[in-house]
């Protein structure tokens, strides 16, 4: 069968406080292949669901009646920052985007699908005016910080809001023909942006303005302890220690999918977690999660560098 002939089935997911063109973009260009793509909107029920801009837009199924879709859309908004807490929608997220045979999220929607596990082990980006925030959210992705959309195997992930049109033509070009693709930027009368790695945004987060690393991240777990008792305590105590630190940049205690307990702390550069290492407090509450609970790796820029095992 010819690539131009191939039909999918394309589920753009709905909820509240989502950014308007995250979800109008890439379906005004989808919607002008009804040949090779039909598009399902699905919210948390069939009730009208307003945008972070005021618009509301109806819901064509709900979560529970969705059928699998061949391709998932995810779109970013200010609702992300409540529904990276929702654990009842994470676990449909996940769930149902296992099934999907390709994923994709425009703007913040990657903290969603990083939430969800839905991006652990991949490489993926997101609005770079919130990409402390995402990488904070999920860790264990590999986040790359200049990149205007990501393809990595069946994970799509694009820069902020109007990146999505962009990464939505390339999708068309990839599951259709490049051609196609072409044609659709030129009847919108949009400049397609066609390389990946063009990202003249990612020069205005604070990070890459300042040619600084992504950071150095600090990762405890509880494996050492098969009851992970006074895991929390702890956790706390680093939290709160970190926190007074210069150059701190997030602290998040999560459960990892192998049951293991882990807390993460990040901060700005080697140096200034070196100062945190060292400091007479903070050193004696990391002596006791490494000897008593935990293994410690330090991580840079996705990359393990070293790391110390407490003995078994």
């Amino acid at each position: 069968m010819n690539l131009a002939d191939r039909h999918y089935h394309v589920g753009m997911v709905l909820f509240d406080g989502f950014e308007l063109l995250d979800v109008t973009g890439p379906l005004e260009i989808l919607g002008r292949l009804p040949r090779n793509f039909t598009i399902s909107l699905i919210g948390e029920s069939r009730q009208p669901v307003r945008s972070h801009q005021g618009v509301s837009i109806v819901p064509d199924v709900d979560r529970i009646e969705a059928a699998t879709v061949d391709l998932l859309m995810v779109p970013g908004g200010q609702g992300t920052r409540t529904l990276v807490h929702n654990l009842g929608f994470l676990a449909w997220l996940s769930d149902y985007g296992h099934k999907a045979k390709i994923i994709a999220s425009i703007c913040t929607g990657s903290a969603l699908l990083g939430a969800a596990g839905l991006l652990d082990g991949y490489r993926a980006t997101s609005n770079k005016r919130a990409f402390d925030w995402v990488q904070s959210v999920a860790p264990q992705v590999q986040w790359e910080p200049k990149a205007r959309w990501v393809a990595h195997l069946d994970r799509w992930s694009s820069s902020g809001v109007a990146a999505g049109m962009d990464m939505t033509l390339a999708l068309v070009a990839q599951l259709v023909d490049e051609p196609t693709a072409r044609e659709l930027a030129a009847g919108i009368e949009y400049e397609w942006h066609e390389k990946a790695d063009w990202d003249p945004f990612a020069a205005s987060t604070p990070a890459m303005a300042q040619s600084e690393p992504l950071g150095i991240i600090t990762v405890f777990r509880s494996r050492l302890r098969k009851d992970h008792a006074n895991y929390e305590s702890l956790a706390d105590e680093l939290e709160h220690l970190a926190r007074e630190q210069p150059g701190f940049r997030s602290f998040k205690t999560f459960v990892a999918q192998d049951g293991e307990r882990c807390s993460i702390a990040v901060f700005r550069d080697e140096q200034t977690q070196r100062a945190w290492k060292t400091y007479p407090l903070h050193a004696e509450a990391q002596r006791r999660a490494i000897e008593e609970f935990y293994t410690e790796f330090l991580v840079q820029v996705g990359q393990i560098s070293h790391e110390v095992r407490a003995p078994d």
